[in-house]
């Protein structure tokens, strides 16, 4: 019925001098991204300074290069790379990438934090995680209602002050807390990332003409996509590293021989979640080494907490400067839609 009544309704976005899929452009993009995110799974495990982990990001950065070259020769190239001289259309590509990392990634992480530290069920950390996922069935609905009177910049900034707020609450967070200390700042969070939830796709095809809203919307995406997974495999890896770091520090200071790598320990703790596991550090391990591996692991936490923190302050005022005019007003200049 949908698709009925929408073939008959919705009028098609069409660009007239359209030459077909930029495929050069396409597959150095999807290998760099690729690459990159492959480099940062692998820096903990492998060593930052490994051959795999500088070949990967060297990689990385050949490509990257190498994709601009061919996009700036391209006649209709798949990313338009003018359009990124434009403060609005970087500050809406900002968005994504910011959602990525101060609400997707702590999807991810903050229940195995739940299963290994708290012990908690899976179940239970699943409930426990309601506070932070339940505001995005109402909060964007709102928001979009609310960018009728109030320019969407400043109610996403306003957003992401929120979110900012929420992150540096949790850096409170103790193994022994309670899961109602932790529902504000997660409620928090999750009405703070609401708020630009619900206005960056309407955002993201403002600020080019009708005609590129096809190319606006892919590049919109593909950011959404790309920084989603970036946020998780950067975070993960920055998790594991600072764990490992405050793992020896804690043990030389305790002067406690680790009975394996203290990477190793670190990554053991996540994947232990998936088993049911508490201990997290793994059976090899005596009691004194897995409680200084838990703490290890939340003092992580907090410094990643902090740095979202930080992150979404400043992502904040971007929106601010960048997208303080309502959705209306952009886009009159003929070439680009924007201005």
């Amino acid at each position: 019925m949908i698709l009925m009544l929408g073939t008959r309704r919705i009028r098609e976005s069409r660009d007239p001098e359209a030459r077909g899929i930029d495929w050069p452009g396409t597959v150095l993009f999807t290998a760099a991204l690729v690459s990159l995110t492959f480099g940062i799974v692998r820096g903990p495990q492998d060593g930052w300074a490994s051959l795999r982990v500088l070949s990967l990001l060297g990689g990385t950065v050949l490509l990257l290069g190498a994709f601009v070259a061919v996009e700036l020769r391209r006649p209709r190239p798949m990313l338009e790379l003018s359009l990124f001289r434009y403060p609005r259309f970087i500050g809406v590509q900002l968005l994504p990438v910011a959602t990525g990392f101060s609400f997707i990634a702590l999807i991810v992480y903050v229940p195995i934090w739940f299963i290994v530290i708290q012990g908690r069920d899976a179940f239970t950390a699943g409930l426990a995680i309601l506070p932070l996922t339940a505001p995005m069935l109402v909060v964007p609905l709102q928001a979009g209602r609310m960018a009728q009177h109030v320019s969407p910049g400043l109610l996403s900034g306003i957003g992401f002050l929120i979110s900012a707020l929420g992150a540096w609450l949790m850096m409170g967070l103790s193994a022994d807390g309670s899961l109602w200390a932790m529902a504000i700042p997660m409620l928090l969070i999750g009405i703070g990332n609401g708020l630009p939830w619900g206005l960056m796709d309407a955002l993201s095809v403002s600020v080019v003409p009708k005609e590129r809203a096809g190319m606006a919307a892919g590049i919109f995406t593909t950011m959404r996509v790309a920084g989603e997974a970036i946020a998780i495999a950067a975070i993960g890896a920055v998790l594991v590293g600072l764990t490992t770091a405050n793992l020896r520090a804690a043990a030389q200071a305790g002067s406690l021989s680790l009975p394996q790598d203290a990477t190793a320990i670190a990554s053991q703790i996540g994947a232990s979640a998936g088993h049911g596991s508490s201990t997290g550090a793994g059976s090899a391990t005596d009691g004194a080494i897995i409680e200084l591996a838990h703490h290890a692991y939340t003092s992580a936490f907090h410094s990643i907490f902090g740095v979202l923190a930080v992150l979404s302050a400043l992502t904040a005022l971007v929106c601010i400067v960048t997208l303080r005019r309502p959705i209306h007003d952009a886009g009159t200049k003929p070439k680009t839609g924007l201005r």
